[in-house]
């Protein structure tokens, strides 16, 4: 299986899976990539699957989140904040992106996104970027 994770990585292994004959029922692909790049990919049979997080969600809560603590909030893991026209986030401990991050700092979290778009040779040709 290969996860790539991020907008180069992954059509750049489904090329070398096509140079070398493969296709999905071979080998697993999947990662992040903007539909149009991949589509090719999907319908040539190389993989079946990839998302992406909307970069407009993942940029208005870098702001909100900004904003938050630029006017005096304290944040600390385990508390949940609501970011308007996004819903409630909760401070997750690093550990959630590697297990072996130090937690032991309250004051160091992370936010994930809430959601992410997974494209398919169903629904790759509704978007266009």
């Amino acid at each position: 299986m290969f996860f790539c994770n991020d907008s180069t990585a992954l059509p750049g292994q489904c090329q070398a899976a096509q140079n070398k004959g493969k296709k999905a029922k071979d080998i697993t692909i999947t990662g992040f990539a903007s539909p149009n790049s991949m589509k090719q990919y999907c319908k040539d049979g190389i993989l079946t699957r990839w998302g992406l997080w909307d970069c407009g969600i993942q940029g208005a809560m870098g702001c909100y989140m900004a904003y938050y603590i630029a006017s005096g909030n304290k944040v600390k893991v385990g508390d949940k904040i609501n970011i308007p026209d996004i819903g409630t986030v909760v401070v997750m401990p690093n550990t959630v992106l590697d297990p072996k991050a130090d937690a032991s700092d309250t004051s160091s979290g992370v936010v994930l996104l809430p959601e992410r778009t997974v494209f398919t040779k169903d629904n790759m040709n509704n978007y266009d970027f």
